[in-house]
This record gives structure tokens, sequence and C-alpha cells, in this order.
């Protein structure tokens, strides 16, 4: 039990040291998944409000359920990479996930805000460029997208 409990303490040194060393970045990425998490709930629930659908919880909930998912992406990563002692390695894959991330609350936002300001031609044009221009630039993402529609999806991001 002795020998247990020194390799969990020197673990535990161990994962909090990295942590402090990728702290500033592990930081940035927290934030600014707040942000989009906060920036999301907000322009949904105006966007709802908008489109005369009120306050639904199934769509707030919905907005916690992405962001739980986002964050336990991201927190699995950096522990598989402290697990693995590959931090270095595992801090590029997570910054692979965490541009797909913000690609995708990006796009979301904008479908939120063309609801609110639906003449605005600037929001149009950043909505096609990223979620039509970039889709077709990754392999598969748009047959998926087909597939999902044609499924029944009810594609709400």
């Amino acid at each position: 039990m002795g020998k247990f409990l020194s390799v969990i303490r020197g673990w535990l040194i161990y994962a909090t040291g990295a942590i402090a060393a990728y702290g500033h970045e592990l930081t940035g990425i927290v934030l600014l998944f707040l942000f989009f998490f906060v920036l999301d709930f907000f322009t949904g629930f105006f966007a709802s409000l908008r489109q005369g659908k009120g306050f639904r919880s199934s769509k707030a909930r919905w907005s916690f359920v992405k962001s739980s998912c986002y964050f336990g992406t991201f927190a699995t990563i950096a522990f598989m990479g402290l697990a693995l002692n590959e931090m270095e390695l595992f801090m590029g894959i997570l910054k692979v996930a965490v541009y797909s991330g913000a690609w995708f609350e990006c796009v979301s936002n904008l479908e939120n805000l063309m609801i609110l300001f639906p003449g605005n031609r600037y929001l149009r044009f950043l909505h096609y460029i990223l979620a039509v221009e970039w889709v077709k630039k990754i392999p598969g993402l748009s047959d998926f997208l087909k597939e999902e529609k044609r499924k029944g999806g009810d594609g709400d991001g």
C-alpha cells in the first residue's frame, strides 16, 4: 500500500508541475470556451425569442451539454498527455481539438446572429465562408452533414 501511495503522490506532483508549465495555454483554452459558451447561450436565447419560441429548457440543456463535451474532450487529451508523459505531443492534439471546437462554435453563433439580424450581409458572408467553403475543404464532412440531414437530424448547433 505504501508503494501505491508513493506512486500516486509522485504522479500528482508531476501532474501539478505539468499543469503549471502549460497553465497559460490551458487558461487561454478555458477562457476561450467560456466566452463561446456564454455567447452561444445568449445569442441562442435571444434568437429563440426573436423567432417567437420563447425560452426552451431543452435548448439551454443542449448548450450546457455541448460545453461539457468540449471541456471533457480537452480534459481527456490533457490527462492522456500527462499519463503518457508526452505533453508536447498532446498539446498539439489539444490545439487541433480547440480549433475544431472554435470553428463549430463560431458557426453556431453566426447562425444565431443571422436570426437576430436577418438582413445583415456581412453575417451571411461570414457564415458562407465558415460553414460552406470550409466544409468543402474537409474530406468527408460535407457527405456526413448531408447524411445527417437526410436521416432527420435537427442540425442544432
